[in-house]
């Protein structure tokens, strides 16, 4: 199940919304944020190296297709 939920941590604005799940689920959401027009993510979590490669491996060819 994904969840988009802001962050209740920070001052609001850019990086307080999560999107939580496989990456099927993410790739799922980021879909329809693009389906609102939007065109440009950030994507992070730590650890930041490991993170960049799963999400290049798992999540990136089913955004591709």
């Amino acid at each position: 199940m994904t969840t988009s939920a802001p962050g209740r941590f920070g001052g609001g604005g850019a990086g307080t919304t999560w999107l939580v799940g496989s990456a099927a689920d993410v790739a799922r959401s980021l879909r329809k944020y693009e389906d609102l027009g939007i065109t440009h993510f950030v994507l992070s979590d730590t650890p930041y190296l490991s993170e960049i490669r799963r999400q290049g491996d798992q999540m990136l060819p089913l955004l591709r297709g």
